[in-house]
């Protein structure tokens, strides 16, 4: 699970997380996927 309630949910914290952070994180992985690509298709 994403959330765990130990001392509480701040819903709006998670909810600005998935607002902003994980698209930032998901840009980031797939041009570093990209780049992979890019190299092996030079390296074959």
């Amino acid at each position: 699970y994403l959330i765990h309630g130990y001392f509480g949910v701040d819903y709006v914290i998670v909810w600005d997380t998935i607002q902003s952070d994980i698209p930032k994180f998901t840009a980031s992985i797939s041009k570093l996927l990209d780049e992979l690509d890019t190299q092996e298709s030079k390296n074959s």
